[in-house]
This record gives C-alpha cells, structure tokens and sequence, in this order.
C-alpha cells in the first residue's frame, strides 16, 4: 500500500507527510509516537513511512522482548538496521521500564543505544538515519522523559464511512463480487480495519463453502451469525459483559471479572473499549453502568436494516 491509499485519519496523514518531508530528499525523519486504538492502521502507516522514504522496516512487539540485552541484538544487527531504518515499536507502554529508560540515548544527536545489564554499561552507536516509531493504545503509560522526545501524532478510530471504503477496497482485493449494501454491513459489524481484513476472509470462505460466486446480503448475514457478530458489532463475551452490568447494576472491575470469568486485563482491553466508544456504557468512579443504548443491545434490538433483521429471523 501507498502513502495516498490509506484511508482514513487525514490529520494524521497531513502531519506525517510533514515530518517525512525531510527524509524524503535523504534527510533526517523525526521520532514519533503513534497513538490511538487498535486496528487504526499505525502499523500499516509505520511500514508505508519505510517504505516511502527508502529505508529498511524494524517491527519491534513491546510484549515480547523483556531482556534488555535481546533488545540490544535486535537494534544493533546489520541485516535489520543497515545504513538506516524505520523501527516500530509497537504497544511501546508494555515495555520494561529499564528498557524505557535505555531508549532515551537513542533520541539524542548523535544517537547512542546505551544498554544497562546487570552490571555492565555497553553504549551502541546508531546510523544518523535511523528513525523509532513508538506505537501505543495507552499513552499515559509511556514515560514522560520518552514522551517528550517524541512528536505526537494521533489516530482516531474510523468512521463508518472509511470503514465502508476500507471495505470496498479489500472486497475488490480478494476478487470477491458483491452486493452494493454488503460494505455498509461490514462497516457496521466491524470494529476496526483488522477486523475488515479477517471477516472479508471469512465472507469468501462462506461464499465458496455454499458455491455461491457472490456476497449477497444474505451470505453476509449468514456468515455473520457463524462469526457470532450482532448488528451492533457486539459478540458473545460483550452480550454477557453486557448483562452482568444490567443484573448487577453499578459494578467494579474485580465483581465483574470474577462473575464472568473474564480476566480484567481482556475485559479492559478487548471488551470494554469498544463499548465505551459506542456509548454503551460508562465507566464511573464507583464503577461501570450499562446505558439505554447498551439495555437495547443487551436486549438483542436490531438497529441496522430490515433486510438483516428479515435474514436473522429465518
């Protein structure tokens, strides 16, 4: 993918374009954060900045790498950082607060991977033309001496519009004929662009299952309810996390957990922000409660098409 075909998020676009002015007539790519929800494309985006500047793609994931040393061999072999790169470090906030610290040097001019271990100090020297993209869903949880190193750039969640297109674009991709009202019903059930990918996936492969040679609104819905995705978006764990509020009313984080065996750490990121993006529910400072949107949904209220509610009932 091009730098002009990725969909959505235009402030973010326009600022990126800035920052790789520079770097696109051979200078210098300033240091980001990229920060917003997941499935917004700061993956896609971090990959499309190497690749439109000429330089090599480091993806780094902040939840497996715990040792600072194997960081250290991440960074300093030849093969991934040759005369320059762009490296991601995507869900930085899961980083070891040592390994944190150890990056600050790598801000600096000139720029410096000082590793602490144990009892050894081991300073890296750095290409001038290697850049680090500190990828986040949590940004109040990076440090603020790396924060600040940093120039923010903010991705937003997607509109039902771009999901829409984002829809359109992977369909055509896949070679997958369909029906003009299947992209908006793949908009709406979707939560982010990584879902569009994977339930285009899952429509062509429900398609060939049944022979049929085109997405009709049928075979989505079909398809749909197999995926075990509501006309809301929601899914199973959201239908029960939904009614444990509604039977429980006002209630913390640990009740909820342990009443629908959810581990906290899902149910705040996995469950939980879509819903409060979609006003289902609120978090209050003596717990979550459960919206009038949220009771509808809860209830299994359709809110999308006749055509679907029609497809459902059958």
């Amino acid at each position: 993918m091009k730098f002009k075909d990725f969909i959505g998020n235009k402030k973010a676009k326009a600022k990126i374009s800035l920052l790789m002015h520079d770097a696109r007539n051979g200078g210098k790519l300033p240091h980001m954060a990229f920060l917003g929800p997941p499935g917004v494309g700061k993956t896609t985006m971090a990959e499309i900045v190497a690749k439109e500047i000429g330089r090599n793609f480091v993806y780094i994931s902040g939840t497996s790498i715990g040792n600072p040393m194997a960081f250290r061999k991440v960074l300093t072999d030849p093969s991934n950082i040759g005369e320059g790169a762009v490296v991601l470090i995507d869900e930085c906030h899961r980083l070891k607060p040592l390994i944190q610290d150890n990056l600050l040097s790598v801000l600096e001019k000139p720029s410096y991977l000082v590793t602490v271990y144990k009892d050894e100090i081991i300073r890296d020297p750095l290409p001038d033309n290697i850049s680090f993209i500190f990828a986040t869903t949590h940004a109040g949880l990076i440090r603020h001496a790396l924060h600040t190193r940093l120039e923010p750039v903010t991705f937003a969640s997607y509109t039902i519009e771009e999901k829409e297109q984002m829809a359109i674009m992977y369909l055509k991709e896949a070679k997958l004929p369909f029906d003009r009202n299947v992209p908006l019903e793949i908009a709406v059930r979707s939560r982010n662009g990584r879902q569009i990918v994977n339930v285009v996936d899952n429509l062509g492969r429900h398609a060939r299952s049944k022979k049929k040679n085109k997405i009709t609104l049928q075979v989505a819905t079909e398809a749909f309810r197999i995926l075990d995705i509501d006309t809301n978006g929601l899914t199973r764990d959201d239908h029960r996390y939904l009614a444990a509020i509604t039977l429980l009313g006002q209630v913390g984080i640990d009740t909820l957990s342990s009443f629908i065996q959810v581990p906290k750490k899902d149910i705040q990121d996995k469950i939980e922000p879509w819903l409060l993006q979609n006003r289902f529910i609120l978090i209050l400072h003596r717990g979550r409660i459960i919206t009038p949107r949220g009771i509808k949904a809860a209830e299994g209220v359709r809110s999308i098409s006749p055509e679907t509610d029609k497809w459902l009932a059958d």
